[in-house]
């Protein structure tokens, strides 16, 4: 790859991590065709390149075609002979030779029940592709500079919740948004997935607050400005975590800071993991005696109005998943598919599940199962490479990466993170930085 075009393709990454969470999350059909436009521009530039291929496992390649191909085999017309014997199609199959027959269509249909839901969900699919491949391509020095301008956002994301906090829903830091409690969600439209995002960012921010307690870290003479900043930085994040109230949200950042702090100080070396730890636990005391937790803790002690509503959806979508088993009703298709399983109890609309694996299920069932499993064993295997590593900074960056693909994971368990546009498109990052080779050229 010659120096422009690492340099075009650095400065698409950067402008695609920039605006994903600007524009209401990326969740408006008006973002959400400017990233992907973005995103084809990026793939185009980086699957132009000879050696593209050089640059992801064999595992990471067959992992990404797999996920690419699999909406598309949702798309293929296959005759209603065939389809018919799929389990959970004996309705959608008579009511579309119904509609064949007075449009005098023919009799050809696909796996996907509503095929244009499964399109768009294959282009939003060129978000992550194109950030995981991408940053793949870069060298790790340029992707060092992309980890600053993503901890960049999400510093600016949590001043504006801290500012959203204290304030009315009437107010101008809202954004025009609609205010989710009493508590800051950023430029997000849910404080569940704002906390996502800290997720994500608070364990690089430990990471590199660690390395520079490290004797590698301690090497450079602005250490002390920079131990300062990165301080600085995990204090804003875990305050703004806390401050959005969200019950698994702000579980998983603590469990992410304990995480970290297990991960990096025993690798720091002499007094300074004395040290560090010191610092950790200072943070922990200094945010309960000076803004107080009562609030927040509240959120844990009263009852939660999501919790039988989700546990109605949850059952409700068992029944969906046994009945379309093993392929599913096809990508994207839940919101629409789910209506004809609701409870007519139930007069509200349900988007998602609150759960991103239950969602996989009903949509393409075993493909899920497929999928997963694959990268869970990546993930596993990298975490073992990981560890016959020396601790440099990139090591402690890409162990942050894990922690924080670890605590996304988690909260995929109550929540729909990954169907949102720019944590869709930050988890990809994430993945790309972890499973980095690590080369610079």
């Amino acid at each position: 790859m010659t120096k422009r075009i690492e340099v075009l393709l650095f400065s698409l990454l950067a402008l695609l991590l920039i605006l994903a969470p600007l524009f209401r999350s990326g969740n408006t059909p008006e973002a959400l065709f400017f990233l992907e436009s973005l995103a084809l521009l990026i793939l185009a530039i980086a699957l132009w390149q000879p050696s593209f291929v050089k640059h992801l496992s064999k595992g990471e390649l067959l992992l990404l075609i797999f996920i690419i191909i699999v909406p598309i085999i949702y798309l293929l017309p296959l005759p209603d002979s065939l389809l018919k014997n799929v389990s959970g199609r004996e309705l959608y199959s008579e009511l579309n030779g119904w509609v064949d027959s007075l449009q005098g269509a023919g009799g050809a249909q696909s796996l996907s029940l509503i095929p244009t839901f499964t399109e768009k969900s294959l282009l939003v699919l060129l978000l992550p592709l194109a950030v995981f491949i991408g940053v793949k391509c870069l060298p790790f020095n340029k992707v060092k500079t992309l980890l600053i301008i993503f901890l960049w956002i999400a510093a600016l994301e949590a001043i504006l919740s801290l500012l959203q906090y204290p304030n009315g829903a009437e107010s101008i830091f809202y954004l025009g948004m609609e205010r989710v409690g009493h508590s800051g969600q950023g430029t997000y439209f849910n404080r569940d997935h704002f906390a996502a995002l800290m997720e994500m960012s608070l364990p690089f921010a430990i990471a590199l607050l660690a390395y520079n307690f490290s004797s590698s870290g301690r090497a450079n003479k602005s250490v002390f400005n920079t131990s300062v900043i990165f301080f600085t930085l995990t204090l804003l994040l875990l305050m703004a975590a806390i401050f959005t109230k969200s019950r698994s949200g702000v579980a998983l950042v603590l469990l992410g800071v304990f995480l970290s702090t297990i991960a990096f100080s025993g690798h720091i070396g002499g007094k300074q993991t004395a040290g560090f730890s010191v610092v950790m636990t200072g943070l922990f005391l200094g945010i309960g005696t000076s803004i107080g937790l009562i609030p927040v803790l509240n959120r844990f002690i009263a009852a939660d109005p999501l919790k039988d509503a989700r546990k109605e959806i949850f059952e409700t979508t068992f029944v969906g998943i046994q009945q379309f088993w093993p392929f599913g009703s096809g990508s994207g298709t839940f919101p629409q598919i789910y209506r004809s399983f609701q409870s007519v109890d139930r007069t509200g609309f349900v988007n998602h599940v609150h759960n991103d694996y239950l969602e996989l299920l009903f949509e393409v069932g075993i493909f899920a199962v497929i999928g997963f499993a694959v990268y869970v064993a990546l993930y596993i295997y990298q975490l073992w490479k990981l560890r016959l590593r020396r601790w440099s900074k990139e090591k402690f960056i890409q162990v942050a990466a894990g922690v924080g693909i670890f605590l996304v994971l988690l909260h995929s368990l109550t929540d729909f993170n990954l169907h949102v546009v720019a944590n869709l498109i930050f988890f990809s990052f994430l993945n790309a930085v972890y499973f980095h080779p690590m080369r610079n050229r």
